[in-house]
């Protein structure tokens, strides 16, 4: 690690952020063996005098130096004067009610300057229930720490860049801010924490959640951000130029390694290069925005859908409606990207589902309406008019029009001859056991020649023909 932070000094890189823990000294064998040997030597009063208990001891001495790796990497970073280390935050349990008074001694890099401190429990960061820095000496030689916490979404994606932790009531911001603060030149009284509006680094600023998070607006998948190798860097076959004036992230990018994330553009992204994207949106300003009037519009979306579509799909056929829902989703999720080309993100899967579940309830009714009005159409005429005449009518409803049309039919008046002077002479249920077989008969033979049973008048039998399905003959 000290030789590719002299190198990548060495190079001209601008910052060099390490991503990477350093919270546990390194004891190699060779430093404890060489350390006890050095006790022991003063402890038998052969360090010192000349001779060759001096020599030894000198030996040893270099030995030791060379042997605390922990010691040469602070050494690295102390020349480098351009490295910002890593603190890790364990996220605790929002706290309720009004925020924390500052305590305890603080790490370093916390955040000195505020706008609206007062109301920071208005808009609160994310709470650390413990840190975890890096080796004091490592601390001591850095340019500056950065959280390096990240906050996944319920469903494991990670979209959104805590800028600041809070622990123990003071604020500390992320790796990405403070290497675009240390490559900006700006200092740490230039980094000022606005909150629940804005983190300002300079001239720059990035726009903030109520929870003073940056939604960060992923350049592309992993690998969008060039990769160097640590070896080829040390070995001379990367140019010098390759890091010159940039800003540097060191992390892991290897499977076992587990640093890897779920970004909605990738689904195995190096951790690493999630700082590098916050980096990037700080500086060239190209931030995605969800500001809180948003949420108003997913609401008047998902309310105005459903009457729109009420007003619009009965007077529309079914094909003709489903292709005039797939036009409105068209247009709204054209609207949606073109918004979100712009840097406003937009809701699009609740007001779809309002379009979708709209469209399938009404198209379900309107199936069970006409199923009904073709069964009351069937029951109505189906004793008067034949099979024939029923299904024209189902098929077409218009033909009943209300009001009625001025047309040529063919009206039938048929009658028993003297039927009165037959039901003086004749018993009653004998006449209504003839009445009934003529009638039958009657009607079969109207309705088989398409005709309209209009009435009975008691031995009468009135029909037309031509009505209300029109009949050439």
């Amino acid at each position: 690690m000290g030789e590719l932070i002299r190198a990548l000094s060495k190079g001209g890189a601008k910052v060099i952020a390490v991503d990477i823990l350093l919270s546990e000294p390194e004891a190699s064998g060779e430093l404890r063996a060489a350390t006890q040997l050095s006790e022991r030597l003063r402890g038998l009063g052969a360090a010192g005098g000349g001779g060759a208990g001096s020599v030894v001891q000198r030996e040893l001495d270099e030995v030791i130096r060379r042997a605390d790796h922990d010691g040469q990497l602070a050494d690295a970073i102390r020349e480098s004067g351009r490295v910002v280390l890593p603190i890790v935050f364990e996220v605790g349990p929002d706290r309720p009610g009004p925020a924390p008074e500052p305590t305890g001694t603080p790490f370093k890099s916390a955040l000195q300057s505020f706008r609206h401190y007062d109301e920071r429990g208005l808009y609160p960061p994310p709470p650390a229930r413990e840190a975890t820095s890096p080796l004091p000496a490592l601390v001591e030689a850095a340019q500056a720490l950065g959280h390096v916490t990240m906050l996944a979404d319920q469903d494991g994606t990670t979209r959104w860049e805590a800028v600041v932790f809070e622990d123990r009531g003071r604020y500390y911001p992320s790796l990405a801010v403070q290497a675009v603060r240390v490559a900006s030149g700006v200092t740490p009284q230039g980094l000022t924490l606005d909150f629940g509006r804005e983190l300002t680094v300079g001239s720059m600023s990035a726009p903030l959640d109520p929870r003073d998070r940056l939604l960060i607006n992923y350049a592309g998948p992993g690998g969008t951000f060039r990769h160097l190798s640590a070896v080829d860097l040390m070995s001379g076959k990367i140019a010098p130029a390759a890091v010159r004036d940039r800003i540097v992230f060191i992390g892991a990018t290897a499977a076992g390694t587990y640093d890897l994330r779920v970004t909605p553009t990738s689904p195995i992204m190096p951790g690493v290069e999630k700082h590098a994207n916050v980096a990037e949106n700080v500086l060239s300003g190209r931030f995605l925005r969800r500001p809180d009037w948003v949420e108003l519009v997913e609401v008047a979306g998902i309310l105005c859908f459903p009457f729109f579509l009420a007003w619009l799909l009965p007077r529309l056929r079914p094909v003709v409606s489903l292709g005039g829902v797939l036009v409105v989703w068209g247009v709204m999720f054209a609207a949606v990207h073109l918004a979100f080309r712009g840097g406003l993100w937009l809701p699009v899967v609740y007001p779809t589902l309002a379009l979708g579940l709209t469209f399938v309830g009404i198209t379900v009714y309107r199936l069970l309406t006409e199923e009904r009005q073709r069964l009351w159409t069937k029951r109505a005429f189906q004793q008067f008019v034949s099979p024939e005449v029923v299904e024209q009518l189902v098929d077409n409803p218009a033909a009943l029009q209300l009001g009625g049309e001025v047309r040529n039919l063919t009206v039938l008046f048929t009658d028993i001859r003297d039927f009165t002077t037959y039901t003086e002479r004749h018993p009653p249920q004998e006449v209504v056991h003839i009445l009934r077989e003529y009638l039958t008969t009657m009607a079969g033979q109207v309705i088989a020649n398409q005709g309209t049973l209009d009435k009975f008048i008691g031995d009468a039998v009135m029909a037309i023909f031509g009505a209300p399905v029109p009949d050439p003959r």
